[in-house]
């Protein structure tokens, strides 16, 4: 079975390496990164990735910005895009999900719970 393939976009590059482990090694997911909304964009269309998670805050393009972009995109709109912040409140995350996130996970994470927390947002359940 083929592995389920993560974009993860991400400014703080230490963040991208941790979570990129912890998929990778934790779940065995195939991950690409991207640092910021406009690389989002781009490599989204190259990978058709089966999850995005996203950093909600990030310089240019933020999250809900680059979010609102793939919406725009029939292709890009189906894939399932989940949050990631720091900053999180309930009202973030009923915001977001009005405008059709997946979910949203906080920071600081567990990076041995990241994997599973990642997988209940995949399409049919994938394991």
């Amino acid at each position: 079975m083929a592995s389920e393939k993560i974009l993860l976009v991400d400014d703080d590059e230490m963040i991208r390496t941790i979570a990129r482990m912890s998929l990778e090694k934790g779940g065995a997911f195939e991950v690409t990164v991207a640092a910021n909304g406009e690389e989002c964009l781009q490599v989204a269309k190259d990978v058709m990735p089966n999850l995005i998670l996203m950093d909600m805050f990030m310089p240019g393009l933020d999250g809900p910005a680059a979010f609102q972009k793939l919406q725009e995109n029939e292709e890009l709109a189906q894939i399932p895009v989940v949050f990631l912040t720091a900053n999180s409140s309930d009202q973030d995350a009923e915001r977001l999900k009005k405008m059709g996130a997946a979910g949203v996970l906080t920071k600081p994470f567990q990076p041995s719970e990241l994997p599973s927390q990642v997988r209940q947002f995949l399409p049919n359940g994938a394991s």
